[in-house]
């Protein structure tokens, strides 16, 4: 069974305010649902949150849907809460109906981080915003297959490059240079040991090999620039290598 979409289930809890049946909605349940919400949604809060997600399920990037906006928040528990879903989805927009100081965007999700019922999910679409941040700070590029995430920041982002799907990770800053392929468990790492190696040659510097998806180098650590040439070419050749 599908789950309700927000639209769907702030229909419902306008069709409660108003002392009516839950409306149900057939074949055309995005033009029904719209309709119904015209009907229903009277006061002027309730048409902000109307329209707001209406222009949220048409998708677009619209503005003011980002992380830790109503939006973020709805569709994070509809993708995470299983059959929480229904019943904290109504309670936010509860909340929201009710005060109309709290915003619809992205400061939507810092509002709610203390709230008894709602404060967990809240400070998670916030780390979520968090990760979303770091990972938009690495450089990425496609060689081939490989997607790799070149970080010229003193920070670590290994965990950040990993999560958003980096098969190599490449790391060059005043602290040293990293690689790291993606080792997945029970499975041959991305990047074999040997083109580690072969990147690292071409780079220059002293490297060290902890483990064998990964590679240090702290003493005479090449630049970005080198590093990112060595990947290209290692990796472009092993591109060409593959069976077509």
């Amino acid at each position: 069974m599908m789950k309700p979409t927000p639209l769907v289930i702030l229909a419902r809890l306008l069709a409660a305010r108003r002392g009516e049946e839950p409306p149900a909605f057939g074949e055309w349940e995005a033009e029904e649902v719209r309709k119904a919400l015209a009907r229903l949604a009277r006061t002027r809060r309730e048409r902000e949150v109307a329209e707001y997600l209406i222009r949220a399920a048409a998708g677009g990037g619209a503005r003011g849907t980002g992380a830790g906006s109503l939006k973020h928040l709805l569709w994070l528990l509809r993708d995470r809460a299983g059959e929480l879903y229904e019943p904290l989805a109504r309670a936010l927009l509860e909340r929201v109906l009710e005060d109309p100081e709290l915003p619809l965007h992205e400061g939507l999700a810092e509002r709610l981080r203390e709230d008894p019922l709602l404060g967990s999910w809240a400070q998670a679409a916030l780390a979520g915003a968090r990760r979303k941040e770091l990972a938009a700070r690495l450089e990425w590029e496609e060689i081939g297959p490989f997607r790799v995430a070149f970080n010229p920041h003193p920070e670590n982002l290994l965990k950040i490059a990993m999560e958003a799907g980096a098969d190599l990770y490449v790391a060059a800053s005043e602290a040293g240079a990293a690689l790291k392929a993606r080792r997945e468990k029970g499975q041959a790492q991305a990047i074999p040991p040997e083109d580690l190696d072969a990147i690292c040659a071409r780079a220059g510097g002293k490297w060290a090999a902890p483990y064998p998806d990964l590679r240090v180098c702290r003493e005479g650590a090449p630049t970005m620039e080198a590093l990112k040439a060595a990947v290209r070419a290692v990796l472009s050749a092993r591109a060409e290598r593959r069976p077509k």
